[in-house]
């Protein structure tokens, strides 16, 4: 008899997080003068739990404030408008994503430098 239990594999939805980072963005409450519940985000396409472990990673990457137990959405940080400036353009963000998917894994970091170094090209700087 197998007493173990069958969680579900949670993993980090880069096109989710970057949803995320946009509502935020587009949100006026989200000024940093309140918390408000994840669910203001109006997000409907992906499940609840999805939705809420990223704001979770979010908060926990420092790109927006809250608080992680509940969870609630306060802002973006310096660092959360950075990286959504970076792959805000649909076309950064596909190839950021296309780079980004040659590694077996890239995390938030690494990503960020991918779409830096995109928006860099597509203005001639690097």
């Amino acid at each position: 008899m197998n007493d173990a239990i069958d969680y579900p594999v949670v993993i980090r939805d880069m096109d989710l997080i970057r949803d995320v980072l946009l509502a935020i963005e587009k949100d006026r409450k989200l000024d940093g003068t309140g918390n408000y519940s994840w669910t203001l985000l109006g997000i409907s396409d992906k499940s609840a739990d999805d939705v809420m472990y990223s704001v979770r990673v979010l908060i926990q990457a420092r790109y927006v404030t809250g608080s992680l137990t509940l969870p609630t959405i306060s802002s973006l940080t310096w660092d959360g408008h950075e990286f959504l400036d970076n792959i805000k353009d649909p076309g950064i963000w596909a190839k950021t994503k296309k780079k980004a998917g040659e590694l077996q894994g890239a995390g938030i970091s690494v990503i960020s430098q991918i779409a830096l170094a995109e928006v860099k090209k597509h203005f001639g700087l690097a």
